[in-house]
């Protein structure tokens, strides 16, 4: 039986009628299709600049659980206010079908399986994009619009009852530009996927204004773990040590380590404590300092932006230090100096 999660992708705006088509490997064969809303979604109240992903793969049903399943697709549901515990208790009706906990629980649990391994395809493909292409959006990024089977290779499908979440929505966007996905690339990255402070960062920049202080305490928490990361990706040797280092000093391993660290480099990007950048790392630093230690209130807005830029340029960097060299696309602050290995 092949099953379809749709999500939608708030604020990924792709403006393509072009479809982005990726499979990954393993023992079920994954799809996930990423496009724009059809005029018919559009109708009914989606938004053009929130993306579609579909996610599919083809699952034979539990022996228990596929009764239900004929069951769902004839059109029978559980009796009103009431649960079922087998497909012959499931009749026709009118009406609303209720929540997924009203059927049988071996159809709940392998609908429960099928969303957990869609779910979690989703969410790698597009934090990866996300992270890839340096796409604004929330820390939520993606919000469900149903769970479908089919019994017809596709031809037909039949919505699953679903349970009941909910997921903020917040700016700010940016449009994706699908033709320049290089899916090779694409499919190496979700092996790894997206670093945990790019996380961290997105939930920053969603506490910017509605809660300045602990946008600034998580932006530096971010940064701090960029730097510990790219320090133990070079030398794991020394992972205890920098793992135990609650909070290691960023502005002069910037300035001091990283230069010595990567020297055998061909390139690499060379900080100094007059740049801007380092001086708004520096500043957020103590400013987080202050915060933490005396209750410090936050600073103010425009204070505020200016370190969320500098933590998410810092990221970047870290990215460049990792081997991901296609973060220098999305570095501004920072003078690339060219040296020759000794």
């Amino acid at each position: 039986m092949l099953f379809k999660l749709c999500y939608t992708v708030n604020l990924l705006d792709i403006h393509s009628c072009e479809l982005l088509e990726f499979n990954l490997d393993g023992s079920e064969a994954i799809r996930l299709v990423l496009r724009s809303p059809t005029d018919e979604e559009r109708s009914k109240g989606h938004q053009s600049f929130n993306a579609v992903l579909d996610v599919l793969v083809e699952i034979e049903p539990t022996k228990k659980s596929l009764p239900v399943f004929t069951a769902l697709i004839e059109g029978r549901r559980p009796p009103k206010g009431q649960k079922a515990t087998s497909a012959e208790e499931m009749i026709i009706r009118k009406g609303p079908s209720y929540g997924l906990e009203d059927y049988p629980n071996p159809f709940v649990s392998f609908v429960d399986m099928v969303m957990v391994k869609l779910s979690k395809a989703g969410y790698v493909f597009v934090g990866v994009l996300r992270w890839r292409y340096a796409q604004e959006g929330p820390p939520s990024p993606i919000s469900s619009l149903g769970l479908l089977c089919s019994n017809d290779a596709g031809a037909t499908w039949h919505p699953i009852p679903s349970r009941y979440s909910i997921v903020n929505v917040t700016p700010p966007h940016t449009v994706f530009v699908i033709q320049e996905t290089d899916v090779n690339e694409i499919r190496d990255l979700i092996d790894t996927g997206e670093p945990v402070y790019h996380e961290l960062m997105r939930k920053a920049k969603e506490l910017q204004h509605s809660s300045p202080r602990s946008s600034v305490l998580i932006a530096v928490s971010a940064a701090e773990v960029a730097v510990k990361s790219i320090i133990v990706n070079k030398v794991p040797k020394i992972k205890w040590f920098v793992d135990n280092i609650q909070s290691p000093p960023v502005v002069k391993i910037l300035i001091q380590y990283l230069p010595e660290l990567f020297q055998d480099e061909k390139q690499f990007y060379k900080p100094k404590k007059e740049d801007r950048l380092i001086k708004t790392i520096e500043y957020a630093v103590n400013i987080r300092n202050e915060i933490v230690h005396k209750g410090e209130g936050p600073p103010s807005t425009e204070k505020v932006s200016e370190i969320i830029d500098a933590v998410q340029e810092l990221l970047w960097i870290c990215d460049y230090y990792s081997g991901y060299r296609w973060a220098e696309l999305h570095i501004n602050a920072m003078k690339r100096v060219t040296t020759q290995p000794t």
